[in-house]
């Protein structure tokens, strides 16, 4: 893997001196074409699962490019070839943080070698079912390290890891269609998500960067207006020539799902005299229990009047709090997988 890197280095090199060697010379970051499927919707086609809604009226991604967590693809020992898993969470992570005002940082290594990706890299199409499929977990949960290697890169992950992308879809509607690459149709599918997309990377003469030969790479477009695209190779955020090519481009529906409950486990532990349910698991979230539902509670310090008051009189410790907070039988610790069997 590092010959492979160091090779690709030296044909980039030659290429930036003598862009007519791209014809001759095959640059690697990761992409594997993909093939065209006639079952791909096109942006504007019918698909009732997803109510698409303009999220940013401008087509401007930038601001949310800038908030993001920079992460590259590669570390000091191989690059990852994996390009086409940066650039799809790239794009849902801005998302988030556009509709939630959330930054999160989603795993670029889950699900491991499950999502096929080879020392070739990886088709955009593999990635999207992946998504599908095994749903997202964070990057706290399943991080890409400096002194990782291939194979521990690419380790299929615990079955406990597993599952935390199984609830991502239960929390999670996520879906995708095609673009057509015309400069009208890139503006509008912007308004809806970045896009994910293959380009010629990376030609660079002056400020910008131009498109010489086939995709190699996948990557995100976050702005038509003087085209500008969000990268893992920093610089992160790259400025495009006017006429740069885009390919395979697709726009990503990421939504919230309204919650639906079990209603009849809910009423179960209203009867046993629960009244609040806090995954500790999960930073501490906290519900209040109803016979419709659980219903957030953004402040744990809002559980009750008696809990509140015994917060602000400053326990000593945090043991000490948890102790008293045990210790009342309205609340109900909950592990993730209980938390996630309450949910249809």
């Amino acid at each position: 893997m590092k010959f492979s890197y160091t090779l690709n280095l030296i044909k980039k090199r030659l290429v930036n001196e003598y862009p007519s060697l791209s014809k001759y010379l095959r640059i690697n970051y990761g992409l594997i074409p993909d093939e065209k499927n006639d079952k791909d919707w096109l942006m504007g086609a019918s698909d009732d699962k997803l109510n698409w809604k303009i999220i940013k009226p401008d087509s401007n991604w930038l601001p949310e490019a800038e908030r993001m967590i920079h992460e590259i693809q590669k570390n000091r020992l191989f690059d990852t070839m994996n390009c086409t898993r940066f650039s799809l969470n790239n794009v849902k992570e801005m998302i988030h943080i556009a509709k939630w005002n959330e930054v999160v940082n989603y795993s670029d290594r889950f699900p491991g070698y499950l999502q096929g990706t080879s020392q070739n890299g990886n088709s955009m199409n593999n990635q999207l079912e992946c998504d599908r499929k095994y749903g997202c977990v964070k990057e706290e949960e399943w991080p890409f390290k400096e002194d990782f290697n291939w194979n521990t890169y690419y380790q299929k992950p615990p079955q406990e890891i597993l599952d935390m992308g199984q609830r991502w879809l239960k929390d999670y509607t996520f879906g995708y269609d095609g673009v057509w690459a015309t400069k009208t149709m890139i503006i509008e599918a912007l308004k809806y998500s970045p896009l994910y997309v293959a380009v010629y990377a990376w030609y660079k003469k002056g400020m910008l960067y131009f498109s010489v030969n086939k995709p190699n790479h996948a990557s995100t477009i976050i702005s038509r207006d003087k085209y500008i695209c969000y990268d893992s190779y920093d610089p992160f955020i790259k400025h495009l020539d006017e006429d740069f090519k885009i390919y395979y481009v697709k726009r990503i529906y990421l939504e919230k799902k309204s919650d639906e409950w079990e209603l009849a486990e809910l009423r179960e532990l209203i009867n046993d005299g629960r009244e609040y349910l806090i995954r500790p698991e999960n930073k501490g979230m906290a519900y209040k229990i109803t016979e419709n539902g659980l219903e957030y509670i953004p402040d744990i310090k809002d559980l009750s009047e008696d809990i509140a008051k015994y917060m602000k009189e400053s326990p000593k410790n945090v043991n000490e709090m948890l102790r008293f907070l045990t210790s009342i039988k309205k609340i109900k610790w909950s592990s993730e997988d209980f938390y996630y069997s309450l949910k249809k």
